[in-house]
């Protein structure tokens, strides 16, 4: 048998654990001292009495009454003293615990003293019933020793063998077979409490590695945080520079896609899609880098509706639907009629549900996928995904939601996505309070439960945009990058929009000296004089509460907490639908509060 290794902790950590472990020790032995003796004064009271009852009874009154006084001062005194010492948690237990122990044996005295008394000429009863008090006290002295096994030794030694040799020396055969039996007794206890000690100590060196491993656990944790925030404090100063560039581009690229459907040079439309599919996946790439940053440090607050669960699904499944046939796969949505509504966030459930699907059409070469809702019970609603793919292997479901981990994609093939879609909805989904299930069979295709609490309200049902129309606005646009503006210049145009541009809010100002008056406001957050609520707060100043959306890198929640009412706040970066439809809502939002300019 190969020995039990002893775990070897940090010096750091706890460089006294050797000394640790004995004050530990001692003082648990103290304490279970005191519990013992706090239990025993009446019994004790009793016994000592009914001992020098016996002692009276055989002919010696002033012994009895002088026995019983220096008795009672005594158990008085050593109860006192250790209750004391424990209530003191600065006070060392060595010393209480080790006069404590000498006090036990001082005890074995006091118990031995009646033994020549009751023994010479008394009955054979009287002897007999000092032997089952003597016998009672040992047993119970198992715990009042508190596992120091040499006071308790000494004890045994001291009273078992007294009464062995009084037994013996009545001399008939009878006596000779009860002091045989004293003595087995006697060793027995002892034995018991050597055993009792040697638990003890285990017990109090466990505690101690228990506490080390929970002071090691408590500072990996807190390392971990650390990390967690400092990555966290990473992404959100690099986003805003990462998502510069991305955004432009974006911006042409959509612009770009615009050119090629209205001109039939094939190599156009070529260029259009390898450029647009190329941002697709660093813009899921940076997105989904930043969610997860975000979702572990915390930041991400739900914003907890009544959100219709059918429209919901239907609103996944027409998004889906094209991908689904381009792949020749099949898209069915079921949801019931007179299906309640979810309680949920609508966002980041849809999120959620767009991962898994997205991922079960990846994966899925043959038949096809469901996206399904079914009402558990009043208080619960399952969504699932279920798709007839290749399945996921038994050792494998639970790595799925690992970060960055694929199967059957050991070349990182882009295409088939990055790896961190389930990971994403794994994090989201205990933040929703959803229950979060995998059902999979090698070959047999995979089953991903959501169950989501219901709600009893009346989920709002906001009216769907016409992204295709011209949105006919005049827009003054700030950005402190010059090919931003220049791609926005070009981009906007082809939906009816009227632009102009300015770098702060100084030319922004200007744009307004020959009567321009904007629609809409269309200003960058970070800009190298200022910040894009500045530049709002002055031409709100100048014409009025004119609808704005902030287009910024910069993910933190702190700052969007900075910017204003009636101002729309997205994230870097957009392509040409994304940002045309902020605009649609900053617009629509502004039109309900009546501060869309004529």
């Amino acid at each position: 048998m190969q020995p039990t290794p002893r775990v070897v902790h940090e010096s750091s950590a706890l460089p006294d654990s050797d000394d640790r472990y004995r004050d530990l020790h001692e003082r648990e032995q103290l304490g279970l001292v005191v519990a013992q003796i706090g239990r025993l004064p009446l019994i004790l009271l009793v016994i000592d009495a009914f001992t020098a009852w016996l002692v009276w009874r055989a002919g010696f009154p002033i012994a009895a009454a002088l026995w019983l006084t220096t008795t009672g001062a005594f158990n008085l005194w050593r109860y006192r003293y250790c209750a004391n010492a424990h209530r003191a948690p600065q006070v060392s237990s060595g010393p209480a615990l080790r006069l404590m122990s000498r006090a036990f044996v001082a005890a074995a005295f006091l118990r031995v003293a009646p033994i020549p008394m009751v023994f010479l000429g008394s009955p054979f009863e009287m002897p007999v019933m000092y032997t089952m008090v003597c016998a009672g006290l040992a047993a119970g002295g198992v715990a009042t020793a508190g596992g120091v096994a040499w006071a308790y030794s000494a004890w045994a030694l001291m009273v078992g063998g007294s009464l062995c040799l009084a037994w013996v020396l009545r001399g008939s055969a009878d006596d000779i077979g009860i002091a045989v039996l004293v003595a087995i007794l006697f060793a027995t206890l002892d034995h018991y409490a050597r055993e009792q000690g040697r638990t003890l100590r285990k017990l109090v060196e466990l505690a101690c590695d228990n506490a080390l491993l929970a002071t090691s656990l408590r500072a990996e944790r807190d390392r971990a945080e650390s990390a967690s925030l400092s990555k966290t404090r990473f992404f959100a100063a690099a986003s805003h520079d990462l998502r510069q560039p991305l955004h432009a581009l974006s911006i042409n690229a959509t612009t770009l896609e615009l050119v090629s459907r209205r001109q039939p040079e094939s190599l156009i439309a070529v260029l259009s899609s390898s450029i647009s599919r190329a941002l697709r996946q660093s813009n899921e790439l940076l997105d989904a880098l930043l969610d997860i940053s975000q979702l572990d440090a915390g930041v991400v607050e739900m914003e907890f509706a009544a959100v219709d669960a059918c429209a919901l699904l239907n609103r996944l499944g027409d998004h889906y639907q094209p991908s689904a046939a381009e792949s020749g796969l099949t898209l069915e949505v079921s949801a019931p009629a007179g299906l309640p509504a979810l309680n949920t966030d609508a966002r980041q459930l849809y999120r959620v549900l767009a991962n898994l699907v997205s991922n079960a059409l990846k994966f899925t070469v043959t038949g096809g996928v469901v996206i399904a809702a079914e009402h558990i019970d009043t208080h619960r609603v399952r969504l699932s995904v279920i798709d007839s793919g290749p399945g996921i292997p038994l050792g494998e479901q639970g790595r799925v939601f690992e970060d960055f981990y694929q199967l059957g994609n050991s070349g990182r093939d882009r295409s088939r996505g990055l790896g961190l879609g389930l990971s994403i909805v794994r994090r989201t989904a205990a933040l929703l309070g959803a229950e979060l299930r995998l059902e999979s069979a090698e070959g047999k295709g995979c089953r991903v439960d959501l169950v989501v609490r219901s709600s009893t309200d009346v989920p709002d049902r906001p009216p769907d945009a016409d992204l295709q129309r011209p949105l006919n606005l005049r827009v003054l646009a700030v950005d402190d990058e010059v090919e931003i503006l220049d791609s926005l210049a070009v981009l906007l145009p082809h939906y009816g929009c009227e632009v102009r541009c300015a770098v702060d809010a100084k030319g922004a100002l200007d744009q307004l000296d020959d009567g321009f008056l904007p629609h809409l406001l269309l200003v960058d957050h970070r800009l190298r004089n200022g910040t894009g609520t500045d530049v709002i707060a002055a031409l709100r100043a100048r014409i009025g509460p004119i609808p704005a959306v902030i287009v910024t890198g910069d993910t933190a929640p702190a700052t969007v907490a900075t910017i204003g009412a009636r101002t729309l706040v997205v994230h870097k970066p957009l392509d040409g639908e994304l940002l045309t439809k902020a605009m649609r809502d900053a617009m629509a939002g502004a039109s309900t509060s009546g501060d869309t300019p004529t």
